[in-house]
């Protein structure tokens, strides 16, 4: 009799982010995986820091009431009842004026545009949100189909100042059909915005405890070097496979693949967004809104998401917590090229401009170098299985193209690459 647990197939994962867990959950009832994480906690950029006795994540999370994986996987963790819900504000700016743009009626409120202005936008929200299919629009500068839809004056008022924010770039490189879904989504989106009240580190460590009781994760384990059938890591332990997933930035793979001269070509023409985000307590309030965008005057920080607006027990003792963050064009950014502690005084500064008698409690900021894809014109998304090498897999949210980084798309990537490779061990049973 042949003894089917021995001939299980082996996975290896890089990457122990929400992609990686998502995958190696779904693959360890059949088969042998082990995650292999560089960093010392699982989770990506859901990653957390703990402040005083809670756990508060590195970056702003929160659960939209589209998010049908996210909310299947909190089901599953029978966490769903624990999310905390509530119809959320989005705010903008414009010289200390706020202008709320959570529903259709705060757009004919909208009087930072005129009336035209205000009409040729609501067409273009129907636009966005009718329409199924964005390919044919993936070569097409943003700026060109924007300014057809809405005008020179408010693609360069709103949409530019948007880019910048979103990218740090101009908005000629980013692909209309991403700025076109991504509207949609947002449109789709003015419902109930969702926390779950024990946080995020306690549904992350939910899925890593279940996928743990099968598998292997692996932390401070940074892949040095992938070969045909093994990975090695840089303290020179050697991990053999039968499938490897790729969940990692492409940027960071081909630092480290020798199995072949070139990977997919998708692959190479991936860029990432560098991030510095920061995350605070203050029992100074800000705002009372959840989304703060603050497009007149131009700050270091595109917005402020108000944590506690969202989750009103998010703080440790009380206070408020905020995140602010700054998308980068690239690594030769002069802010980029500052250490955290500058950065954090950048921040602070132009907070205080905003309510000059804000005081910190505590603040934590982040330089994340891969923190998103550039959706750029003619963006690609890599295959679920390399056509180069048969035994590679890609998982991540750049594969997920023309849907945003969320925890959504990162949770959905890794079940699609699971289901790739199980399709596989089945066929092969």
């Amino acid at each position: 009799m042949v003894d089917k647990m021995s001939n299980r197939k082996k996975v290896v994962i890089i990457g122990g982010g929400v992609s990686g867990l998502s995958c190696g959950l779904r693959l360890s009832d059949y088969a042998d995986v082990v995650i292999l994480e560089s960093k010392d906690q699982a989770g990506g950029l859901a990653a957390s820091v703990k402040v005083g006795n809670k756990w508060i994540p590195i970056t702003y999370h929160h659960v939209m009431s589209v998010d049908h994986v996210t909310q299947r996987f909190l089901k599953e963790f029978d966490l769903y009842d624990d999310v905390y819900w509530k119809n959320i504000q989005i705010a903008y700016y414009f010289h200390e004026k706020c202008y709320l743009m959570s529903s259709p009626k705060h757009l004919l409120q909208f009087r930072a545009l005129s009336l035209t202005e205000r009409v040729r936008m609501g067409i273009l929200g129907v636009e966005c949100v009718l329409r199924k299919n964005w390919k044919e629009l993936n070569d097409k500068p943003a700026d060109i189909w924007i300014q057809s839809r809405v005008g020179k004056r408010v693609k360069d008022l709103i949409f530019e100042r948007l880019s910048e924010m979103k990218f740090g770039m101009p908005l000629k490189y980013v692909s209309a059909g991403w700025l076109g879904s991504r509207l949609g989504e947002s449109a789709r989106n003015r419902e109930d915005f969702g926390y779950p009240r024990s946080g995020i580190k306690h549904f992350l460590d939910l899925i890593v405890e279940k996928f743990a009781s099968k598998g292997r994760l692996i932390l401070n384990a940074t892949v040095k070097e992938i070969k045909p059938y093994s990975v090695e890591t840089d303290d020179g332990k050697e991990f053999r496979y039968d499938y490897l997933v790729s969940t990692i930035p492409p940027p960071l793979l081909l630092g480290i693949q020798k199995l072949a001269d070139n990977l997919d070509e998708e692959m190479h023409a991936i860029k990432y967004v560098p991030m510095v985000c920061s995350v605070f307590g203050s029992n100074t309030l800000i705002t009372p809104h959840y989304w703060n965008v603050y497009m007149e005057p131009k700050l270091s920080f595109g917005g402020i998401f108000h944590h506690t607006s969202l989750y009103p027990e998010g703080g440790v003792d009380g206070e408020y917590v905020y995140y602010t963050f700054t998308y980068l064009h690239d690594e030769n950014d002069p802010m980029w090229l500052k250490d955290e502690e500058e950065c954090k005084y950048i921040h602070v500064n132009d907070i205080k401009t905003l309510n000059p008698s804000f005081k910190e409690e505590w603040w934590h900021t982040f330089k994340i170098k891969y923190s998103m894809p550039l959706f750029s014109v003619g963006y690609q998304c890599p295959p679920v299985r390399s056509g180069i090498i048969p035994n590679l897999f890609y998982a991540g949210v750049y594969r997920k193209f023309p849907q945003t980084r969320t925890m959504h798309t990162a949770l959905e990537s890794g079940e699609e690459t699971a289901s790739e490779i199980l399709g596989l061990i089945n066929n092969q049973a």
